[in-house]
């Protein structure tokens, strides 16, 4: 009953959304008789967008605001001398909040089908970045942060990352016609498994009418292993010239999305080395693209280029302002990999290390 009851109301949360009319929705809060007269707002986090916020004042116990959104998202409620910023998620015409510390010991919303998970989700993904932060301080305290320990700490942090994805991805798949799903499949997107990224792409169907969803759709249609990868240049600072997708050499090439700084990145580099000692001269063409620092800050910084040179035995790219193209590819930044066949079609994505080099071997020694 449960779930045809979800897939009624985001049915008609998304015939206001979809095609593309906006959402308007209508946030009407109750609050103790007390608060007569303060300011209220309602600061909302629109996927993509800068966030924005709406002001009314407390009458006769009511602060009502009207606000559009392109697609349902979170927002929460400040008041003025009041602690608690109250989180919630616009996903209907018509949402009522009742905010009363004294009788209530949590805010009560109706008309809203996400708030309450929302809420929850929420809460648990403090608590899980808390606890996070906690065994990742207590791993630095005990292990030296020195060569022969930095392989422990990056498997731990990669750990870490792929627990809370499960956790994330079990929260959408456990919900996949609450429309707070879709949000955080949309700004959590691409997975870090291609696998996993399609089949909780599959599940969330309900959502098909929402702009962002064609949108991730074509990407992902276009990012399917045997399609052709987009061509792409970027200056290259492990040389004087730059890098050309289109022009590379080598039978296969391994694209490397990966991050300049940080302790995690040891044992990764390390493993890409050993691919390239081992494979160059058989048809490996190694590219890293360092996502977590402009063109321009790289350019500033020769000891930085020196240090790079130095690391990087192969061709190493950093992200430029004007690299829209590598928009086209799924990657989060963190020693994602994905690996082309000569004619530059993909392969993979993110394949296991031992994967990735048996896939390599196999291609090369055919």
């Amino acid at each position: 009953m449960m779930t045809y009851v979800y897939t009624i109301f985001c049915l008609l949360g998304l015939s206001l959304t979809g095609a593309f009319a906006q959402l308007t929705s209508r946030i009407d809060c109750f609050y103790p008789a007390a608060w007569e007269g303060r300011e209220t707002r309602l600061v909302v986090k629109p996927r993509g967008r800068e966030m924005f916020f709406d002001t009314a004042f407390v009458v006769n116990r009511h602060a009502i605001f009207t606000i559009k959104v392109d697609e349902p998202c979170p927002a929460y409620i400040w008041i003025d001398e009041y602690a608690e910023d109250v989180q919630l998620f616009i996903d209907a015409p018509a949402i009522s909040v009742a905010i009363d510390p004294v009788n209530f010991p949590a805010p009560m919303f109706t008309g809203s089908l996400s708030t309450d998970i929302w809420r929850q989700k929420l809460q648990q993904d403090h608590e899980l970045a808390e606890a996070q932060e906690a065994l990742r301080v207590e791993r630095m305290t005990a292990l030296p942060l020195d060569s022969l320990h930095t392989g422990s700490f990056e498997q731990f942090t990669d750990s870490l990352r792929t627990g809370a994805e499960y956790l994330l991805r079990k929260h959408m798949l456990d919900h996949p016609t609450v429309p707070s799903s879709w949000y955080l499949f949309a700004e959590n997107f691409p997975m870090s498994s291609f696998a996993e990224t399609q089949k909780t792409f599959d599940a969330l169907a309900a959502f098909q009418t929402l702009p962002s969803y064609q949108a991730i759709r074509q990407k992902l249609a276009q990012s399917q292993p045997g399609q052709l990868a987009p061509d792409f240049t970027l200056k290259s600072l492990t040389g004087n010239d730059s890098i050309t997708l289109s022009q590379l050499p080598g039978d296969i090439v391994l694209i490397d999305f990966t991050f300049l700084f940080g302790i995690d990145r040891d044992t990764h580099h390390k493993r890409l080395k050993r691919l390239h000692h081992q494979y160059q001269t058989a048809g490996l063409t190694i590219v890293s693209i360092g996502a977590d620092i402009p063109l321009k800050e790289v350019e500033n910084a020769p000891e930085l280029i020196t240090k790079i040179r130095q690391q990087y035995p192969w061709r190493f790219g950093a992200v430029a302002e004007q690299a829209t193209t590598l928009d086209a590819y799924l990657y989060k930044g963190w020693h994602d990999t994905i690996l082309l066949d000569k004619n530059r079609r993909i392969i993979a994505y993110n394949l296991p290390p031992d994967e990735l080099e048996r896939e390599i071997g196999q291609r090369l020694h055919k």
